[in-house]
């Protein structure tokens, strides 16, 4: 699951009281967290990342997925040769 169904689900209960609540409840019992007390991750530092991220979403500022080559998409990759230390092998495909 991805910080951000985690923030949306958050957001969307509608409870401002709730909310610090919970990022902090996924903090203790969700997030991977540093054995150091002092390098752990809180739930404001969650609910921080959160909201950068899906500001980022919303300003159009998420990648888009990488596309395939067109020599791998018009089945040339049978084409492709690959050379290590100096040998020149063609690739299996």
């Amino acid at each position: 699951m991805s910080l951000i169904a985690i923030g949306n689900f958050i957001k969307a209960q509608g409870a401002p009281s709730l909310e610090a609540r919970l990022w902090d409840y996924v903090s203790d019992n969700y997030w991977p967290q540093a054995k150091k007390a002092e390098k752990r991750v809180s739930g404001s530092k969650l609910e921080t990342m959160y909201t950068k991220i899906s500001e980022k979403d919303a300003a159009g500022g998420a990648k888009e997925a990488p596309t395939v080559p067109d020599a791998l998409a018009d089945g040339e990759a049978s084409q492709i040769k690959a050379e290590t230390n100096g040998v020149s092998k063609k690739l299996k495909t």
